[in-house]
């Protein structure tokens, strides 16, 4: 996979652990994420004041703490994979929750794991370029 650092990092997942699409939740295309400038450049590393904002129609802006220590998750799925993710918390499951009208939740790929998971989805289901339904702005 080559893709810049937060490529397919996070993804949305219902409340058994299985990977939303906008195939399955089309809402999902009209979400909106945007990364901080400095976080294209190589090397750099988020404070505890770095934020993803999310933005979608509708909804207040939530913030995503890319500085916190998250949570683990097991038990999500995507396509075949299964395994433990990091959970972005009851604030953005509130978020996409409410968004959705079903209950989700946000998480995100340990950054060091995620080349090796699409690499093998990649090679099975050439989800090239996929982002799970979140769209970056730089």
């Amino acid at each position: 996979m080559n893709g810049f650092r937060w490529d397919r990092q996070w993804l949305v997942v219902n409340s058994k652990g299985r990977a939303y699409t906008q195939r399955v939740e089309p809402k999902l295309a009209l979400v909106e994420v945007e990364l901080p400038k400095d976080a294209f450049i190589e090397g750099w590393e988020p404070t505890k004041s770095s934020y993803l904002a999310v933005r979608a129609p509708g909804m207040d802006d939530l913030n995503v703490c890319l500085g916190k220590q998250c949570a683990k998750a097991d038990g999500v799925s995507v396509w075949e994979w299964s395994g433990f993710v990091l959970d972005e918390g009851d604030e953005t499951s509130k978020w996409f929750s409410t968004y959705l009208g079903i209950p989700s939740r946000l998480v995100r790929f340990n950054a060091g794991f995620i080349s090796t998971i699409f690499a093998q989805l990649d090679e099975k289901h050439k989800l090239q370029g996929v982002t799970l339904g979140l769209l970056f702005k730089k």
